[in-house]
């Protein structure tokens, strides 16, 4: 069996992961999601600096434009002058974008950060159920309206349809990031989150909801979903650098959380 604990250092790794047996490549989407929420980051850091440096270029383009043409760079120059015929246009954009704190780079970002933790939280659950063979019986014990029909052995495409069961009973009556806990336990994974995190992290799935579906725009049913939002309602949110900082961390501690509680899963069902 390839070595699960060096394959986070191996160069090209991915490949390898197919090769790894069950349970051990439950770390991979935990592994997947961290390197992203840095990415994440990181790509939000460069694109806020690339667009103060765009807002302030124009003397720079000016003064290149003048070396190419004291060296007779006649394409170098032309290729300039299309630059700085832009310029007007991309400083504007640049300068409002930075006036408004970089909502649109914020924006963008938690809505990318917040899928990438559902999906990982999908791709665990769905790998549990289709190889614990205690899983389903725990789900139905739970409350869990299975389908009716199951394949046997489980596909991962019946095991999709026993998640979005799992998610649709247990949320009548639990909130999203109570739901998704309340699955991760009943398969026997622990996931030991603090509460403020949790309530925050159903803040920002309803934030989420609002900037892809309704403009930004805080209503009746964001505020159902997250009471913390009731303040702005009838509001457009705007998505601050400190709102993305502590996204950021947010988001950091719950995989960090699901990372501790997987291993914790894979020691269990190992001995």
């Amino acid at each position: 069996m390839t070595d699960a604990k060096n394959i986070f250092l191996t160069p090209g790794g991915d490949k390898y992961w197919n090769q790894i047996e069950w349970p051990f490549r439950l770390l991979r989407p935990i592994e997947m999601c961290a390197c992203f929420l840095v990415d994440e980051q990181f790509i939000s850091i460069v694109t806020k600096r690339g667009l103060i440096t765009l807002e302030n270029v124009r003397p720079l383009l000016q003064h290149v434009k003048r070396i190419f043409g004291q060296h007779s760079k006649l394409d170098g120059v032309m290729k300039i002058e299309q630059l700085l015929t832009d310029s007007p246009f991309n400083e504007a954009a640049a300068r409002r974008e930075r006036e408004n704190d970089f909502e649109t780079v914020h924006r963008h970002s938690i809505i990318a950060m917040w899928s990438a933790i559902e999906f990982t939280i999908e791709d665990i659950v769905i790998d549990v159920i289709c190889n614990d063979p205690t899983a389903i019986s725990r789900l139905s014990s739970a409350g869990v309206d299975l389908p009716r029909k199951l394949s046997q052995p489980l596909t991962e495409l019946d095991a999709r349809r026993v998640f979005r069961n799992a998610e649709s009973s247990l949320r009548r009556s639990l909130s999203s990031s109570a739901t998704i806990c309340k699955i991760i336990c009943v398969l026997g994974i622990p996931f030991e989150v603090d509460p403020n995190e949790l309530s925050f992290a159903d803040e920002v799935n309803a934030v989420r909801n609002c900037l892809m579906h309704r403009g930004g725009l805080i209503d009746d049913q964001s505020i159902r979903a997250a009471p913390s939002l009731a303040p702005m309602k009838g509001r457009r949110f705007v998505v601050t650098e400190e709102y993305h900082q502590k996204v950021f961390k947010t988001l950091s501690a719950i995989t960090n959380a699901l990372g501790v509680g997987v291993v914790a899963y894979m020691k269990s069902i190992s001995s």
